[in-house]
């Protein structure tokens, strides 16, 4: 899926960066529990939002929370 075009912001969570789970919990505080969840191939999840209209929301890696990057346009 391409996601900046589809409208699609998805945050990538990887545990083996994320050693005391603070990403996750930091996750499931904002809400990504109650999207659409996709479990990765390396033990991770894909958690999917529908992009904020006439926001431009870039890839990030870490920016947000230990084990989180940010995966929309570009990527």
């Amino acid at each position: 899926m391409s996601c900046g075009p589809s409208g699609i912001v998805v945050l990538d969570y990887d545990p083996d960066r994320d050693p005391n789970e603070s990403g996750l919990e930091w996750l499931k505080s904002a809400g990504a529990d109650r999207t659409l969840t996709v479990k990765t191939g390396g033990g991770g999840y894909h958690f999917h939002f529908r992009a904020p209209v006439g926001v431009f929301v870039r890839n990030s890696v870490g920016l947000l929370a230990a084990g989180v990057d940010v995966r929309s346009a570009g990527g």
